[in-house]
């Protein structure tokens, strides 16, 4: 996969993502008096999906091109087909390396690690303070409501329970070993009952690793600016779900005393803490919270919900098509553009001339190597032995067709053949300054075996592509 390949990939699919996210925003509009707002929150986590989905697929490419063992290879006219459905190879699919595309791909990259490793050492930071400064609650009876209520929820961890006067509201963290921190203050049973339901099923539902999650996307797509809006509304959506789950079936006075706690925490006028919180500084949001505490939607209807979900199926790929489609787009005139200049500066620089010279001797190959296809680009990174030649599979060409070298080595001094053989008939040409760039023409049908041959006293590595086109 090439630079400009995985700048598309990112760039289309955090284009799908936020096109994803406008339409469950849309759908709230007219759905929210209809449908429970779990629904809601869980379509945000398919959105997040198609955020997180560049990472998978570019770990998937760079493990696929590990393993395999012609790692050398990589069909770049047939792989971007696969997953691009544009027509950039016949703008040039060998400008993908060029420098501008590894400069914005180091750009992006060099973003990612600053934003991520700051979300994460500012966490780290944040949690080793709270540590230092909480005390393990020792209370019996908390743990005991804790235990009742883990059991409820099925769930099979211990959770430690931690006391600090630093916070306000509480608060969990920790996927693995869960630790919920509360306020350095005494609460009654019933209120305790209800803070430890919610947190808890933060914990039931995976808040708190959707919360890690959140962080890795938002530092891979940090040049979207979408992207946080929609870490803002992932949250809030979370809170408001979590909120129904705890209070699903409840009468209205309990619904009250639950709507009393959030607002007594929010007039403590401190700074909550950490994320996954029972109140926000949000004040909008806050009071859009206690609507949908007080205003129970106690049921949602089959039609409404069996409509939502239609729409955002058909939503889910138009969305990525647009959105590939689009950024492909804009790659294609990008690349044009690189073109022309480059047509430009080459038309002003003398081109050397290689000397196509034909032999009857075949020498033998020292390595076999598949990969190319009769059309398209294919990048090329390998090394040549002192003697001898790499062949690739064989193909059959049609008269007409053109193959085009473009191979450089790493060194001037270095010499090497890139030839065309037919049986014992070979025709080849030889570098020059340690490149070449020719392009040969098939004067008759039938089966041919691309080459290149060292030519040096020791080994020559090589990199740059063919192209085949009829």
């Amino acid at each position: 996969m090439m630079a400009s390949d995985i700048l598309l990939l990112i760039i289309s699919l955090s284009l799908a993502g936020s096109i994803l996210y406008a339409m469950v925003l849309i759908m709230h509009l007219f759905f929210k008096n209809y449908i429970k707002s779990r629904w809601f929150y869980s379509m945000m986590k398919i959105a997040m999906i198609f955020f997180l989905f560049p990472s998978i697929l570019i770990a998937l490419l760079a493990w696929e091109r590990f393993l395999s063992t012609t790692s050398n290879f990589i069909n770049g006219a047939d792989l971007s087909k696969a997953f691009f459905p544009s027509n950039t190879d016949t703008f040039g699919r060998h400008l993908q390396n060029s420098a501008i595309f590894i400069i914005l791909l180091c750009i992006w990259l060099a973003g990612f690690i600053i934003c991520y490793a700051a979300a994460l050492f500012q966490e780290l930071l944040l949690m080793h303070h709270l540590r230092s400064v909480s005390n393990e609650c020792i209370s019996l009876d908390v743990y005991n409501l804790c235990k009742s209520i883990s059991d409820r929820y099925k769930i099979k961890n211990h959770v430690s329970i931690y006391q600090s006067d630093v916070i306000t509201s509480p608060f969990i963290v920790g996927f693995f070993g869960p630790t919920i921190f509360l306020p350095d203050k005494t609460f009654d049973l019933e209120v305790l009952d209800l803070i430890l339901a919610h947190e808890l099923w933060h914990y039931k539902s995976r808040d708190v690793l959707y919360k890690s999650v959140m962080a890795f996307i938002s530092g891979l797509h940090w040049f979207n600016p979408i992207i946080y809006f929609f870490s803002i509304s992932f949250s809030n959506y979370a809170e408001i779900a979590c909120d129904e789950i705890v209070l699903d079936g409840c009468r209205k006075e309990k619904r009250l005393r639950y709507a009393e706690i959030i607002v007594n925490m929010i007039n403590t006028n401190k700074e909550t803490s950490v994320s996954v919180g029972m109140t926000d500084k949000q004040m909008n949001f806050t009071k859009r919270r206690l609507y949908y505490i007080m205003h129970e939607n106690t049921h949602s209807k089959k039609s409404a919900i069996l409509l939502m979900i239609t729409l955002f199926v058909f939503a889910c790929p138009f969305s990525v098509f647009a959105a590939v489609s689009t950024t492909a787009y804009a790659q294609d005139i990008f690349i044009n553009e690189l073109l022309i200049n480059q047509s430009e500066q080459e038309a002003q620089i003398p081109i050397n001339s290689f000397m196509e010279h034909t032999e009857t001797v075949t020498p033998a190959a020292v390595n076999t190597i598949s990969g190319i296809t009769p059309r398209g680009t294919n990048p090329i990174d390998l090394t040549l032995p002192e003697t001898g030649r790499v062949t690739f599979n064989t193909l059959t060409l049609s008269k007409g067709t053109t193959v085009k070298f473009v191979i450089g080595a790493d060194n001037t001094s270095d010499s090497f053949r890139c030839g065309i053989a037919q049986g014992l008939k070979s025709t080849y040409v030889s570098s020059s300054n340690g490149t070449v760039n020719h392009t040969f023409t098939i004067k008759e049908t039938g089966d041919y075996t691309l080459y290149l041959e060292g030519k040096s006293s020791s080994e020559v590595h090589v990199s740059g592509m063919i192209t085949i086109k009829e």
